[in-house]
């Protein structure tokens, strides 16, 4: 897997990172790395959704991205 473009990171993860956990109040910590994601949480439930949010985000991201580099284009 190839690397998003770092300020696409910076802003998924940031974003990623101001969620809390319902349950437990605790905040998660995503790290984008050469092979994907990992995602630390406090508990499973919490770490299943945050991972959710993490792919809907990165898919949105390569979308724009995919739209912006074709916009030029005719």
């Amino acid at each position: 897997m190839s690397r998003l473009p770092l300020s696409m990171e910076r802003s998924i993860k940031s974003d990623i990172e101001k969620t809390k956990c319902p349950i437990h109040g605790e905040h998660p910590k995503v790290t984008f790395t050469s092979s994907g994601i990992t995602v630390s949480c406090c508990c499973e439930k919490f770490r299943k959704n945050t991972i959710d949010k993490c792919q809907q985000a990165i898919g949105k991201a390569l979308q724009e991205q995919i739209t912006k580099s074709f916009k030029g284009l005719k």
